[in-house]
């Protein structure tokens, strides 16, 4: 999967006024040293001009809730002080590079071991690969470590009751095959915490308030498909709340794709994700 694309035109990129996402997508491509490579990342001019190596990108959850919350910036300084350049939140692609390079002039990179794109995620540098996953490493920890002093913890039961119903599943994977137009796998976490996940009383209202970050929609759609005791009716709304979601925010040039569920929360059973293999399940 990996893109290699000439470092001096991803940096030349960095210095435009603007650039559309298909501009930029066909200039990476122009640029790349293999053409049978897969496109590359909407990031990559940001990594390109990060002026060190190695360069580390993660969406780490710990990181991304504390920069989800009220007062979240104040709360990233107060954990990292001045050793992170904190960047506000902006739609992956050129305008994020563009920011980036506008706000890192004249800004002494040596002085910084990451940076923490506000409801997004982390970066971590250094011109040797171990450096650079350790910082990433030890960001990421002082975010746990935080929420863990502020008691964010789920406190989980000990035990659980997992409710299995093998033919359940399988008439939920045929559904969503059918939608998808695919034969999917239905992959089944039933483990402490995502049974206790699924039984939360408010799982409806928290599972479907969006991803951490928009990131992981583009694995996860906005939201899961909740089950009860009619999965099929179930789903079946779940489309058709899908097709209007895309109605209200589509644009002319956009082509919706399938409006199947790609991940499901079943009380009392636990997560299921969907995917065209195993690979992919367990991604989502």
């Amino acid at each position: 999967g990996f893109a290699p694309v000439k470092l001096d035109v991803l940096k030349k990129m960095a210095q435009l006024n603007q650039l559309s996402d298909a501009e930029m997508v066909r200039v990476q491509r122009s640029a790349m040293t293999d053409p049978s490579a897969p496109n590359p990342s909407v990031e990559a001019i940001l990594h390109a001009i990060i002026p060190f190596k190695f360069v580390d990108h993660t969406h780490a959850d710990a990181v991304v809730t504390i920069t989800n919350t009220d007062e979240g910036e104040a709360r990233i300084r107060e954990i990292y002080g001045d050793r992170v350049l904190i960047v506000p939140y902006v739609m992956p692609g050129f305008i994020l590079a563009k920011k980036i390079y506008e706000q890192t002039q004249g800004v002494d990179w040596t002085k910084l071991e990451g940076m923490i794109l506000m409801n997004h995620g982390v970066f971590s540098f250094a011109d040797d690969a171990k450096t650079s996953y350790e910082r990433m490493i030890e960001l990421v920890t002082a975010a746990e470590n935080y929420l863990a002093e502020k008691n964010a913890s789920l406190v989980l039961p000990s035990q659980v009751s997992v409710k299995e119903n093998l033919l359940t599943l399988a008439g939920i994977r045929k559904t969503v095959s059918d939608i998808k137009g695919a034969a999917m796998i239905a992959k089944l976490e039933s483990n402490r915490e995502s049974v206790s996940f699924s039984n939360l009383p408010n799982v409806a209202s928290i599972a479907t308030r969006g991803p951490l970050t928009p990131d992981h929609v583009i694995r996860t759609k906005p939201i899961p498909v909740i089950l009860g005791e009619e999965a099929n009716e179930d789903i079946a709304r779940y489309v058709e709340g899908y097709k209007a979601y895309f109605e209200r925010h589509s644009q002319p040039q956009l082509t919706r794709l399938n409006p199947a569920p790609c991940w499901a929360v079943w009380p009392g059973s636990g997560t299921i994700s969907f995917g065209r293999s195993v690979k992919e399940a367990q991604i989502i």
